[in-house]
């Protein structure tokens, strides 16, 4: 007799998208809404990124956002 053995696993990571490009606003009395971003993973498919953002302080009323987005497949992967 002969055994064959077949491992799954899902050992690579999402590609993200193009991050959005930096932008300047006047007077951003509203804010801004958080924009969805999806990668493309092997396994999973889409996936809907998971975004954070800091603001740093500009001058005496302004601040600069940052927004991260992570993306983890279902294997933890990201």
């Amino acid at each position: 007799s002969v055994t064959q053995k077949i491992r799954v696993a899902d050992t690579i990571a999402p590609v993200p998208p193009t991050a959005p490009g930096n932008i300047f606003v006047e007077c951003n009395k509203l804010g801004f809404p958080p924009d969805d971003y999806y990668a493309l993973d092997n396994c999973s498919g889409s996936i809907l990124g998971s975004m954070t953002s800091t603001r740093t302080p500009v001058g005496l009323t302004g601040y600069e956002e940052t927004r991260i987005w992570t993306f983890t497949d279902a294997s933890g992967n990201s």
